[in-house]
């Protein structure tokens, strides 16, 4: 064999393929982005939190509302969303409360008598609300309860959001336990007895979320 066979076949041997690359698949990106460090079973003691919140303000049946408990799970997972986002809490909040009250004047339209289309629907309701504050303003009397129940979705939809963003963003589960606790407490105060074993269900699941930030504070 000569020598440029030689050489030739050595550097064969020394050539390797390039590697291929390490492809994903999108949805397993998106996964891995926005999966909490504090692990979804803080996630699902949130949401059941929040639920026996929604359930207690429903049974009430103070005004007619949308689905409290679909509004406090949809906030909830925007909250966490925007906690994984990688952008200063003075934009995700802001924006949060806006996107926040674009969920809440759609959902509102579900409560307008004339439901023919989402426009009418959506005149309707600011035309109820024009009426109710030009009453209002005018020391007159209005029997439109329209914007007690869109105060109540708006809170619920903050209640929500902020919750779920301060646990997933500073390991915060204080306002979740706190204002969710005084709300329901606030709650049911006015009503029978017999709805009362909700808040022990919310403070076994409170002390429940205690424990588990207790716990992956602990291991990181």
């Amino acid at each position: 064999m000569s020598s440029s066979e030689t050489a030739s076949l050595v550097a064969g041997r020394g050539r390797q393929d390039p590697p291929t690359p390490n492809t994903k698949h999108p949805l397993r990106v998106f996964y891995n982005r926005f999966n909490p460090s504090q692990g979804w079973a803080t996630f699902a003691i949130l949401i059941f939190l929040l639920l026996i919140i929604g359930d207690s303000i429903t049974v009430g049946d103070w005004v007619e509302t949308p689905s409290l408990t679909t509004i406090l799970f949809v906030s909830a997972l925007i909250g966490l969303l925007f906690a994984k986002l990688r952008l200063p809490w003075f934009l995700m909040l802001p924006f949060g409360v806006v996107l926040g009250g674009v969920v809440v004047i759609w959902e509102s339209t579900s409560l307008a008598e004339n439901q023919d289309s989402t426009t009418d629907g959506l005149r309707e309701i600011f035309t109820r609300l024009d009426v109710w504050y030009a009453a209002a303003n005018n020391g007159g009397i209005s029997t439109d309860l329209m914007p007690f129940s869109l105060i109540l979705i708006s809170a619920a939809w903050m209640l929500g959001f902020l919750s779920s963003y301060l646990i997933f963003r500073y390991d915060n589960i204080w306002f979740a336990v706190v204002f969710g606790g005084t709300a329901m407490l606030t709650n049911l105060s006015f009503l029978p007895e017999r709805f009362g074993s909700r808040f022990f269900i919310f403070v076994l699941i409170a002390m429940l979320l205690v424990v588990r930030m207790s716990i992956v504070q602990r291991h990181d």
